[in-house]
């Protein structure tokens, strides 16, 4: 099973934007996913139009409800699931999710529930400041379903160049396997794509220049129709082994 976790390291890059656009691209291409929601306001999951208050305020709070929503897409199922949506910081409430047998019990016999083998992929919608726990929800994850996992990370930056050097940074110091970067929200005019380009040689890997689309900035939800030409291109080589530089512009 691929895990893409979506990351960066400011917010506001559209980074939530970005995996649930990964996630639709990934359905349209004929895979059942996982969008697993790690934003403490849950954006992901608010433009796949879920509204709930989030699998770990529900189980703290002993609340009945869904604890992940099914949306089809083209045959296709991507399960939703939110974690958050309330503004608590992820760490600290796995924490006291965890630290509590019972509550502990609870959240991993429904975490191997919602996560089936015939997910091919999840898309974990993360941040580095919020690294401890999505490590925990991996492992948790790896430890659910009884095949391997494989993990591979995108970074998400606009084209500020503060961001752009941190994001360069983060990859520098990261661990993991990184397939590449997308480099968000530039304005479409031909001299701020050339800027863009310049910034684009500096990564590895797959690195998708994406216009800014106001039809993205504005909207409650996304729909396939919406998916940007660069955003469909990278998930389709989400498989394939990593370059060593491919631009998608």
């Amino acid at each position: 099973m691929l895990i893409i976790e979506a990351t960066g390291v400011k917010g506001g890059a559209g980074r939530s934007t970005i995996s649930a656009l990964l996630a639709l691209s990934l359905a349209k291409r004929g895979e059942n996913v996982v969008l697993l929601d790690l934003d403490p306001l849950g954006w992901s999951s608010y433009l796949m139009e879920v509204r709930g208050e989030g699998l770990i305020p529900s189980i703290q709070s002993g609340h009945e409800g869904d604890l992940w929503t099914d949306i089809k897409v083209e045959n296709q199922t991507i399960r939703v699931i939110k974690m958050l949506g309330n503004g608590s910081k992820l760490d600290d409430a796995l924490s006291m999710i965890l630290s509590d047998a019972r509550l502990r019990g609870e959240f991993e016999g429904i975490m191997s529930s919602a996560i089936q083998e015939r997910f091919g992929v999840i898309v974990i919608d993360s941040s580095i400041h919020i690294r401890e726990g999505s490590k925990i929800l991996q492992n948790t994850i790896a430890e659910s379903i009884k095949v391997p996992t494989h993990i591979r990370k995108i970074y998400v930056t606009d084209m500020n160049r503060l961001d752009v050097d941190s994001t360069l940074n983060a990859i520098k110091d990261d661990k993991d396997e990184i397939l590449g970067t997308v480099i968000n929200m530039v304005p479409p005019i031909p001299s701020f794509f050339e800027v863009a380009e310049t910034y684009a040689y500096l990564f590895k890997g797959i690195v998708a220049v994406v216009p800014f689309i106001e039809a993205l900035f504005n909207a409650s939800s996304i729909t396939v129709s919406l998916i940007p030409p660069q955003i469909q291109e990278l998930a389709s080589n989400v498989f394939k082994p990593v370059p060593d530089f491919m631009l998608i512009m």
